[in-house]
This record gives structure tokens, C-alpha cells and sequence, in this order.
């Protein structure tokens, strides 16, 4: 008798483990179009967990751990998800179950309605340009907009007169956006040339002019509410002159640059420019740039 009772325990226990390897293997099911992210990179995911359990489970979302409730009733799951940036194409997730196996699953995500709205934010024209300047009260007349420069292609274009030297002959400032990441190096010697040939109305004095060094406030604007050092990089003349994209004895105009993933803005002025309206246009162009940057994480904003 105690030797059949162990015999039925063998063959319960055998039962009960053959039955668990038996149980079909969670599964996650997703739509078959995958997911469309909103204007502001938001993904609303919904999903069902197919033989795992319900409740609150352990998931990994595009490798970060979290956790999903998912229902009793019909299994079916759903929790929102945050584009990291424009290139998060795709939606990894892992749940573990009740039984501590894992369910593994990828869905392809569109990211047309993003992409436009970062498109559409971060147009900048030479109007943008004009309204910041605006916004500064500098005083100017005589505006030239998209002119045609030979060897670079800006996107936009802004030429200013800001007054008159004592010969009459006009002081000059422009701004120009390049978004072509392959002309960058050589915008700013181009568009400075160009400027010393074409644009610049040279008074008789120009040889005595000396260069004009940024000033600290340029170099390092005091702007800790926007932090704008964590998205661009800003080269004052002194520094284009140290990396070679101006030649000292070539260059007598104001240079300044300033540039992003996406976008380069380049301010050229003549010499005699005063410090006062130099500050101003840079400091215009750093919060222009900072309104037109399209950003997905909150902690940028």
C-alpha cells in the first residue's frame, strides 16, 4: 500500500510538470500597423499579453525598466510612451509574467506627425530674424533679404544698415542661416569675403581699424533661465581666428557664430560697429534659436 501511494505521487508530480511545460508561452500582440507618435513625440501603446497572467507584471520599455497593469478580464494593456528623440523608430517591450517567463515584442512606430512638427517650429525666415532684432530696438533701415552668394547656399538671409559713418558711406550688419551641414566649414570665410567685397561700404579709414574681440557677455551670455550652452555652440571671432575659419589679416569685421544640431547662424558686421548693438543682435539670435529648437525631452524646455 505505502509503495503505491508513492507510485500515485510519482505519477501526480510527473502529471503536474508535464502539464506546466505544456502551457503555451506568453505572447504579446500588438495592431499589426504598429503606433503613430503625435506632434509631440506622445506613442499611446495598447497591446494584449496572451497566456501570462494579468495584474501588475515587471516590463522593460525600450530598455528601461517599468511595470504594466494588465487586465483581468481580457488581458489587454496600454501605457503611453515618450519619443527619446527623432530617430526612435521602434517599440521594444518585455513583460514577465506571473510565472516568470518573459514575453518579447517589437512594433514599428511613425513618426511623420513629429517630424512635421519639428519642421514646422523650426523655420526660421529672415521675418523671425527682423522681429527678434525688433524686440532688441535696435535701430536700422534699408533691408535687404536672401541675397545670392556665390560658393554657399544660406537658407535665409538678413542685411541691415545701421547708420551712417561721418563720409556717409553706410554701417552694415547681416545675419545668415545655413541648415546645409556640408557648408558649414565654409561659410564663414565665404560669406565674410563676399561681404568685404560686395556688401561693405568701405570708408577711407578702414585699414586703421583694428579687429574687434567678443566681448564677455557674448562669449558667455547670462541667460541661466534658457542655459543655452546645453544646446549650442557658440564661437566668438577670437575663436574662429584660433580654428582657422578666419585669417586675421584678412578679417577687420565682426564675426560671430552660433549653431545647434540642425541650424548655423552666422552674424557678420562691420568694424565700427558699436559693442552695444553687437550684444543686442547676438543675444536676439541665441533666443531666436532657443524659441525654433524643437525639443522632446521636458528636462530641455
Amino acid at each position: 500500500m505505502k509503495k503505491f501511494i508513492i507510485l500515485i505521487s510519482l505519477v501526480g508530480g510527473l502529471y503536474i510538470f508535464t502539464a506546466c511545460s505544456n502551457r503555451p508561452y506568453p505572447t504579446i500582440e500588438f495592431p499589426k500597423e504598429g503606433f503613430r507618435a503625435d506632434e509631440n513625440g506622445v506613442v499611446h501603446v495598447k497591446g494584449k499579453l496572451k497566456n501570462g497572467g494579468s495584474g501588475n507584471l515587471e516590463a522593460n520599455i525600450n530598455y528601461e525598466s517599468s511595470s504594466l497593469n494588465v487586465d483581468r478580464e481580457n488581458n489587454l494593456f496600454q501605457f503611453t510612451y515618450k519619443l527619446k528623440n527623432m530617430d526612435d523608430k521602434n517599440l521594444y517591450l518585455g513583460i514577465k509574467d506571473t510565472d516568470d517567463r518573459i514575453a518579447v515584442a517589437k512594433a514599428p512606430i511613425d513618426t511623420e506627425k513629429t517630424e512635421q512638427a519639428k519642421k514646422e517650429m523650426e523655420n526660421i525666415t529672415p521675418d523671425d530674424l527682423l522681429n527678434e532684432l525688433n524686440k532688441y530696438k535696435i535701430s536700422y533701415s534699408n533691408i535687404e533679404m536672401n541675397k545670392i552668394i556665390q560658393g554657399v547656399n544660406p537658407k535665409g538671409s538678413l542685411i541691415i544698415n545701421l547708420g551712417q559713418r561721418s563720409d556717409g558711406t553706410a554701417i552694415k550688419e547681416g545675419i545668415f542661416l545655413f541648415e546645409e551641414q556640408n557648408e558649414w566649414d565654409t561659410a564663414v570665410k565665404t560669406v565674410n569675403k563676399w561681404w568685404n567685397n560686395s556688401v561693405a561700404d568701405k570708408p577711407q579709414s578702414i585699414d586703421n581699424i583694428e579687429i574687434n574681440e567678443v566681448t564677455d557677455l557674448i562669449e558667455q551670455p547670462s541667460l541661466n533661465s534658457i542655459n543655452l550652452n546645453m544646446f549650442y555652440k557658440i564661437y566668438s571671432s577670437e575663436e574662429l581666428l584660433k580654428n582657422n575659419l578666419l585669417r586675421k589679416k584678412e578679417n577687420k569685421n565682426f564675426v560671430w557664430v552660433i549653431h545647434d544640431e540642425d541650424k548655423l547662424v552666422l552674424l557678420v558686421a562691420d568694424p565700427d560697429t558699436s559693442l552695444e548693438t553687437r550684444e543686442k543682435s547676438a543675444m536676439a539670435l541665441q533666443i531666436l534659436l532657443s524659441k525654433k529648437t524643437y525639443r522632446l525631452s521636458e528636462d530641455e524646455q
